[in-house]
């Protein structure tokens, strides 16, 4: 079992590319460890490539975040290999133009989505982070955080656009997730909703996208780092000001 004390123990969802990747390289470069999570490992080069380097603050873990056998068992071998898990950051999750929905519209356009793609946005994005932190609650640390990655995209007041149906109102959803969880988590930890910003380069970007991967997992964990009691249930920029819901 790693002794990690005093650096901090998170695991992170997605993290084969993109944004959580991006997070993962952070985590690592400020001298914590990071146990990073892939669905697919074919499409997780650079995780892999993180952990060959830095084998000693890297662990790789293989999640389904839709599958509640899956987190049990991440769960299990999260707990052969550490005592505790100090940030749990759910950053996986998919948009509109992911592979497996077999096209943008099918989650996207009124005329054209299907209940199925639309179905499977809502297990990955909303249930998926319900899921994961549930299976590691006997591993949280007194005091934990608890990052539920969202969007300016799932705001209620900023939806003033149609379309996009499956991603908004997955992120709408992960929103209310994230009050509950607050509540049912008080004496646990910090659940907080982020909004990221909007990030280049990566499957998620969207044409407006603007940050560097790695400047967004920088202010990402700067603001976990100041998380305290007052922020449970909030839904938070990067600056730690309230996102309007």
């Amino acid at each position: 079992m790693w002794r990690v004390s005093p650096v901090r123990v998170h695991l992170v969802t997605g993290a084969g590319r993109g944004l959580g990747l991006a997070l993962a390289e952070e985590v690592v470069a400020r001298g914590h460890v990071v146990i990073g999570s892939l669905r697919d490992r074919s499409r997780g080069a650079g995780l892999l490539e993180l952990a060959a380097r830095a084998h000693e603050r890297v662990w790789v873990a293989p999640l389904d975040v839709t599958d509640e056998v899956s987190c049990a068992r991440l769960a299990a071998a999260v707990a052969s290999v550490v005592s505790r898990v100090d940030v749990i950051v759910n950053n996986a999750g998919i948009n509109a133009s992911s592979p497996e929905l077999g096209g943008p519209e099918r989650a996207s356009s009124l005329a054209l989505l299907t209940a199925g793609a639309v179905d499977r946005m809502m297990r990955t994005n909303a249930l998926g982070p319900v899921l994961v932190t549930r299976a590691l609650l006997p591993l949280l640390a007194p005091g934990a955080a608890v990052a539920n990655l969202s969007s300016r995209r799932g705001s209620l007041a900023g939806k003033r656009t149609g379309e996009n149906y499956g991603y908004c109102m997955s992120k709408a959803a992960l929103n209310m997730a994230t009050r509950a969880l607050a509540a049912d988590l008080a004496d646990r930890a910090v659940v907080v909703a982020v909004d990221p910003g909007c990030v280049r380069g990566t499957a998620m970007s969207q044409p407006d996208a603007t940050l560097a991967p790695r400047e967004a997992a920088a202010a990402v964990l700067d603001l976990i780092e100041a998380l305290g009691p007052e922020h449970r249930g909030r839904f938070l920029t990067t600056t730690g000001e309230d996102h309007p819901w």
